[in-house]
């Protein structure tokens, strides 16, 4: 349904973007998913990757103190592509930070054992190129929740602000990799039945979507995500309170 409804927008002019307001996890989970499924053929067939060394252009003494997001992604693409298929900047973000970080082999991520400790100390320098991918990664993350959350992170101590961080961005993450499982198993299923039917895709695509609409694996995965920092608000003024959530 979901995937439907997106279709319709996508091909209708007069749709600028397609908004959920106040979502459950169940739909979160859905919609995680049907974005992911969308969007990561389009990242693919672009080559859509974090820049392991952004500041190969720049001396030791000129290179920026921000994240060079614009070095270590190609934004202009991205945002066209956002345009394009018409999903809201967060869930945009959402998705592409997971299809990001699923590019990065799982030996250099958290959740396949990655060196932290060792992370936190070589951080760009590291000599392995996906673990300064990894480390890319979480910046990018990091300050997206940082320009969210700003107004509440400014009140901490800095030490406190970068425990704050790593601790979102850590449960980010795990939150992450439980939907990334959820989608691998469903492409092997799909392309499982594929072989043993001869079904194109679109066809297996749309029967497994009709027969797992009801599993509530990626919803409960999806809700063991815990965030630490809340959004302030961005809605426009005059948003009703009733209408606002957090959103990471």
């Amino acid at each position: 349904l979901y995937t439907t409804i997106h279709t319709a927008c996508f091909n209708d002019s007069t749709i600028v973007e397609l908004t959920v307001e106040d979502p459950n996890e169940a739909f979160d989970a859905l919609r995680d998913t049907a974005d992911f499924h969308i969007l990561r053929p389009e990242f693919l067939k672009h080559n859509v990757n974090i820049n392991p060394d952004p500041y190969a252009a720049h001396p030791k003494t000129q290179r920026p103190r921000r994240v060079p997001t614009s070095a270590l992604i190609p934004t202009k693409l991205l945002h066209d592509i956002r345009s394009t298929y018409k999903i809201a900047s967060t869930q945009f973000a959402h998705v592409l930070e997971m299809f990001l970080l699923g590019e990065i082999p799982t030996k250099n991520r958290h959740a396949g054992g990655a060196n932290m400790s060792r992370l936190l100390i070589k951080k760009h320098n590291a000599a392995d190129p996906n673990e300064r991918r990894y480390y890319w990664w979480r910046m990018l993350v990091k300050q997206r929740l940082f320009k969210r959350s700003r107004d509440i992170l400014i009140q901490l101590e800095m030490s406190d602000r970068i425990e704050k961080l790593e601790e979102t961005v850590t449960n980010v993450e795990e939150g992450y990799e439980a939907l990334i499982k959820v989608f691998t198993a469903r492409e092997e299923a799909l392309k499982a039945k594929q072989e043993e039917s001869g079904e194109s895709p679109e066809t297996a695509a749309s029967e497994d979507s009709a027969t797992s609409s009801g599993d509530t694996s990626a919803r409960d995965q999806r809700s063991k995500r815990k965030f630490t920092v809340e959004d302030e608000d961005e809605e426009e003024e005059g948003e009703p309170e009733a209408s606002k959530r957090p959103k990471v």
